[in-house]
């Protein structure tokens, strides 16, 4: 069977009525960040603001995935449930933000050793809508793991820990919200004297948006996270500090046909210091990333997405070391696209298998990837 008949068949068995969409396909697909988007209305949005529960509809979301907490993608899901004057949440499987902070406090140490991540970890959210349209909300994320050796075998001896605590509000024409990282550690006993550590200090992430327009949005955030690492043989603190502000303009939004792109500037500072090293690891980066997306339904059941991401005219990295190395205006330019298959209020939300920058093609042996379910109820 070719290529196309596979996909057309594929495509004649889906039908639908209505679209309920939430997925990190989808927003990966539209060039945002899977965890939420000051731009592109989606539930996934209250992993940016938990105050965006509120307005929900009671639902469940599972998103395909590997088990494994360093995998991507990662299997999580979870359920959106009103009861009377507030909305709750319960998620599981999301790793957050910290299994990405200590992948880099393992880039800066040894391929050798590895850190011991936190896994399962659970989040529930808190939200409700005032009379006056004021929404507000809370959420915490919470994990907590272990493993160890027992008779006869002493180590190694593992634990991780995560808790994070977050609120919001939304107003009419504008939003806020805070990220507390209260708890973020990983240690493993290698014997009675050897040890890998990552212990993170109380770290904090904050931002908000404000309508200009009904077309307009501008939005800002600033992060601040600090750790320090031990693999056995090398250890160190990291500092990093991360502020961004963007222009959103929606150019079409009509019949559920989007047309929006966005600019924006970011810069990052990063400052590693080793212990008994007097020199700092620094790294500065400017750039200014510019996006342009669209989603169309092609009919009542199929609809196609895409964006085109590259930073823009500022695009500047500073490494300095042990030497310096300064580069600006590299390739980066990335396209990304997905669909939605759409079966009354339940949806298949996937990015295409294949469509890469590498070969342009359609993969029909593999044509979805990302694949997540959505049931509005």
């Amino acid at each position: 069977m070719s290529a196309l008949i596979r996909i057309s068949a594929f495509l004649f068995l889906t039908f639908s009525v209505s679209s309920v969409w939430a997925s990190k396909a989808r927003l990966g697909s539209l060039g945002q960040d899977p965890n939420g988007s000051f731009h592109i209305e989606d539930p996934r949005n209250i992993f940016l603001n938990p105050a965006k529960i509120a307005d929900l509809a009671d639902q469940v979301s599972l998103e395909a995935g590997a088990s494994s907490i360093t995998s991507s993608p990662k299997a999580e899901g979870g359920i959106i449930h009103n009861h009377d004057g507030y909305t709750l949440g319960v998620h599981l499987g999301r790793a957050g933000d910290i299994s990405t902070v200590i992948d880099l406090a393992q880039s800066l140490t040894s391929a050798a050793s590895s850190y011991f991540s936190p896994q399962n970890p659970i989040e529930i959210f808190w939200g409700q809508r005032s009379s006056s349209g004021r929404s507000i909300g809370a959420s915490v994320l919470y994990a907590n793991s272990k493993s160890e050796q027992s008779d006869g075998v002493d180590y190694p001896d593992s634990s991780g820990s995560i808790l994070t605590v977050a609120g919001g509000i939304v107003e009419r024409d504008w939003e806020a919200q805070g990220k507390l990282y209260l708890l973020h550690n990983s240690k493993t006993d290698t014997s009675a004297v050897a040890k890998t550590e990552y212990e993170g200090s109380p770290s904090l992430s904050i931002g908000g948006a404000k309508r200009l327009d009904q077309n307009t949005k501008v939005s800002g955030s600033l992060y601040w996270l600090k750790f320090d690492f031990d693999n056995g043989t090398i250890e160190g603190s990291n500092d990093t500090q991360t502020i961004n502000g963007t222009y959103h303009k929606t150019l079409k939004s009509i019949d559920g046909t989007l047309v929006f792109a966005s600019g924006g500037l970011t810069y990052s500072n990063t400052a590693t210091k080793f212990d008994g090293v007097s020199s700092e690891l620094k790294v500065n980066l400017l750039y200014l990333p510019v996006i342009v997306g669209l989603e169309r339904p092609v009919n009542s059941w199929l609809t196609l997405r895409g964006s085109i991401t590259q930073n823009v005219l500022l695009d500047e990295s500073t490494t300095e070391g042990a030497s310096k190395l300064k580069t600006s205006g590299l390739d980066d330019t990335t396209v990304s696209a997905g669909l939605s298959l759409t079966f009354d209020q339940l949806s298949v939300d996937a990015t295409f298998e294949g469509f890469d920058d590498s070969t342009a093609e359609l993969n029909g042996d593999k044509l979805m990837a990302n694949v997540s379910l959505n049931y509005v109820f």
